[in-house]
């Protein structure tokens, strides 16, 4: 059992009489002390809220970015354009202005993360489409230092 602080109790395991269980694990919120009471459950309150909207927003940053979600006059210049890869290029910017972690890629049907979602973690070597760091840790894509390099 751990004490993280004055309001919340995490337990793990347990003795139910005859054997000791190490599956189980539990959050207690409440009160431990009697002073401030009330400040305290307020601040609980207030908390709470704070976390409800932070889960709404990641919520809704996972829900991917489709076709159809772009505007129309956006998706017409996407189609009519003559750039190789304009409709997803759209979409990921859709994606992007909208803080969203995905989109779906309309030639493949797959999910694509964007670089609001990559950004939040180091490269992981799998040459991401959109990722931010430049492909740094992608196997064979590493610069080769020279002795050309080296000199001026």
């Amino acid at each position: 059992m751990a004490v993280v602080d004055d309001t919340h109790i995490i337990w793990w395991g347990g003795y139910d009489g005859d054997v000791t269980l190490d599956d189980g694990i539990g959050v207690w919120g409440g009160v431990l002390r009697n002073d401030d009471e009330l400040l305290v459950l307020e601040d609980a309150s207030e908390q709470r809220e704070e976390i409800s909207s932070v889960l709404q927003d990641r919520w809704e940053a996972e829900v991917p970015i489709r076709v159809e979600d772009l505007q129309p006059e956006v998706l017409a210049k996407a189609k009519c354009s003559r750039l190789p890869g304009a409709l997803y290029k759209a979409i990921h910017r859709h994606a992007v202005a909208h803080n969203r972690d995905t989109y779906i890629d309309p030639a493949s049907g797959y999910s694509v993360f964007s670089s609001v979602y990559l950004k939040r973690r180091p490269c992981c070597g799998n040459g991401c489409r959109h990722c931010p760091f430049g492909h740094s840790n992608v196997p064979g894509n590493q610069r080769q230092t020279g002795e050309k390099d080296l000199e001026w």
